[in-house]
């Protein structure tokens, strides 16, 4: 398969993105006073990292550098790069309750699905969740749920909705020594932005399980699925692969390798691809 060469103002939109995320990973490890709590089922706190990193209730700062690379279904195989910089914060509340907050800052590089059509690189809309979450719950299950804001920072129309959005959102999981599963989902409503532009209602629903070995090693699945209810259209992504968590020096940091597949997608939409995942980790 032939992949069309990445011009010079993609690569330099893509360089930039790159150094942004490495700065904001550092400027997270350098913030020493972080808040965090323990957050789940008795002896969270005694798992390894590589398994707190797959609990997002966890009592862990983590920037996650997930590079998708997805190609379309026509003859041109069309290649949508996502750099999804998403940096995961928690706070202490009180005692008994934690903050958590999770933002996505997505960096787009598209290449024309129509020939004759131009690339489309910037920014696109960003996503921010808080999940409030107790502590403790009995029977070890770990729960969040807050509001999921949509800020309209795309630099171009095609990549972005052009809205201000808002809803629900909640996440709960069950974790074990070894086994971590459970459902992130949300609901977003436009509320403001373009009038010109079409009104946002979507649903996301992503269940996941993974299991992680003694020596750091995880296997990982996910279903996150998107509904536009205005639309009437399902994105069905299912993504399977593996993670190791590393220490290079003081930095803790997880590879991840996953590969993609849609079950279901909108016409020119990606239907398949491949995602390299760089999560830099922050203990307190």
């Amino acid at each position: 398969m032939k992949v069309t060469r990445i011009t010079n103002q993609r690569a330099v939109a893509l360089v930039g993105a790159l150094a942004f995320s490495i700065g904001m990973a550092h400027a997270v490890a350098a913030s020493g006073d972080t808040p965090v709590v323990v957050s789940g089922a008795p002896g969270a706190a005694e798992s390894s990292l590589a398994l707190k990193l797959h609990n997002p209730m966890a009592d862990l700062v983590t920037v996650p550098l997930e590079n998708d690379f997805e190609f379309s279904a026509d003859a041109r195989h069309a290649l949508t790069y996502t750099l999804n910089v998403q940096p995961v914060i928690p706070f202490e509340l009180t005692k008994d309750w934690l903050l958590v907050t999770r933002t996505i800052i997505p960096f787009i590089s598209q290449e024309p699905v129509v020939a004759g059509d131009r690339d489309l690189t910037g920014l696109g809309d960003i996503n921010q969740s808080f999940f409030f979450s107790p502590a403790k719950l009995a029977g070890g299950w770990i729960v969040g749920a807050g509001p999921v804001l949509q800020y309209p920072t795309a630099t171009r129309a095609d990549l972005g909705a052009g809205k201000w959005g808002a809803g629900p959102t909640f996440a709960v999981l069950q974790q074990d020594d070894h086994w971590t599963f459970g459902v992130l989902a949300n609901q977003i409503w436009s509320f403001a932005g373009n009038h010109n532009r079409e009104l946002v209602n979507t649903a996301e629903v992503d269940p996941f399980i993974s299991y992680t070995w003694a020596n750091n090693f995880t296997v990982e699945f996910d279903g996150g699925s998107t509904y536009d209810w205005v639309q009437r259209q399902w994105s069905v992504p299912l993504t399977a692969g593996v993670s190791r968590l590393v220490t290079m020096g003081k930095q803790s940091v997880s590879f991840g390798l996953d590969g993609r597949w849609y079950v279901e997608h909108a016409i020119g939409a990606p239907a398949w691809g491949i995602v390299f995942t760089v999560t830099f980790l922050f203990p307190k």
